[in-house]
């Protein structure tokens, strides 16, 4: 099973799917932004999943895929969003390009989470 990050900055969020990977039996760990899902993220950490969220206070989404891809390039990267009024999943997917591995639409439900979650992992 896999060591996964789960970033979100509702709470709620973030502990629901935690909580539906590590009955899945994947070990996860819930931050609830973005600064803080970065400092979790060190070499020593080996996170194979990183599900984050876009729009998050203190460090966004953005900042999480560019430290993943700078210092984790093996990580895998999942981002749920719903955008909300700030940004459109469709400006999501456009600024992120490739840098990705899946894209989910918040809500979600947990066959489309864990679903993803393998495609992600392979």
């Amino acid at each position: 099973m896999a060591k996964i990050l789960v970033i979100d900055d509702t709470k709620a969020i973030a502990d629901i799917v935690k909580n539906i990977l590590d009955k899945e039996g994947h070990t996860a760990t819930a931050a609830y932004n973005g600064r803080e899902g970065i400092k979790n993220l060190t070499p020593q950490s080996a996170f194979d999943l990183v599900i984050t969220d876009i729009i998050m206070p203190e460090q966004d989404g953005f900042d999480v895929i560019k430290h993943v891809k700078a210092n984790l390039p093996k990580t895998k990267i999942i981002v749920m969003t719903g955008g909300g009024v700030a940004i459109s999943p469709q400006q999501v997917i456009r600024s992120i390009g490739n840098d990705i591995d899946i894209f989910l639409t918040k809500p979600i439900g947990k066959a489309d989470l864990l679903d993803a979650v393998n495609k992600a992992l392979g």
